[in-house]
């Protein structure tokens, strides 16, 4: 990644300005930093991974996100589900 922004480095007449320090590393927000990933929730719930992988097959389980190839779950909606378990 640094690598692409040394390579989108402005010459100007004055010398070479370079790309501001603050948009080399991408801000992370609330949202990514929160969601888990599904080790995470496994390991949470005490079952496997392919438990997790069979309830979003069967359409049960705690809600989930999908980007790419990649599933993660809110823990706002984990507890949700387990709250309507308990019920």
């Amino acid at each position: 990644m640094l690598l692409f922004y040394n390579i989108l480095r402005l010459h100007t007449s004055d010398g070479i300005e370079t790309v501001p320090a603050q948009s080399l590393q991408p801000a992370p927000t609330e949202v990514n930093q929160s969601l888990m990933t599904s080790r995470d929730l496994a390991a949470r719930l005490k079952v496997t991974v392919e438990t997790l992988c069979r309830w979003r097959a069967r359409g049960i389980g705690p809600r989930y996100h999908r980007f790419d190839r990649s599933v993660r779950y809110a823990p706002q909606d984990v507890d949700d589900w387990l709250a309507e378990q308990a019920a």
